[in-house]
Parts: structure tokens; sequence; C-alpha cells
């Protein structure tokens, strides 16, 4: 069975041309999918992709303080 080649993107507009057609830059700066044909398409299999991730969300622990009391009695401020 051959494999089908997948259907190509459509073409990218004006705000996204300068950027290959992947990002478009946003209001308060920044990038940001955008909203052309091309733009949800790539935010569609963004969002498909990202689906599949766990969020590691409240099982990250936070780092320990290291407090070197000698190098506070020294006088030294890092």
């Amino acid at each position: 069975m051959k494999r089908q080649a997948p259907e190509p993107l459509p073409p990218p507009c004006r705000f996204c041309a300068h950027l290959d057609g992947v990002w478009c830059v946003a209001a308060g700066g920044g990038l940001k999918r955008c909203g052309c044909a091309r733009g949800v398409l790539l935010a569609a299999a963004d969002g498909a992709r990202m689906a599949g991730i766990r969020r590691a969300g409240s099982k990250v622990r936070a780092f320990l303080v290291v407090v070197d009391r000698k190098m506070l009695a020294s006088g030294d401020r890092a």
C-alpha cells in the first residue's frame, strides 16, 4: 500500500509571509499563530500534538534554598 502525500498548506497571508508563513507578530510583541487559513491549520496541529503531553503541574518540587553560613559570616553577599 502506498502512503499518500500530506495535503499542502495554503499560501501564507501578508502578515505571516515574512516569517515563512509559520508565525505572525502579536499586538503586544512576540509571536503567535496567524488567523489566516494556514495559521489555523498549524494551530490545530499544535493542539493535536500537545494533547498527548502530560503536564507536571503540582508534582514538581521547589528547589531547596541553600544558605552558606560561612560565606555570610565572611561578609560576602551573593
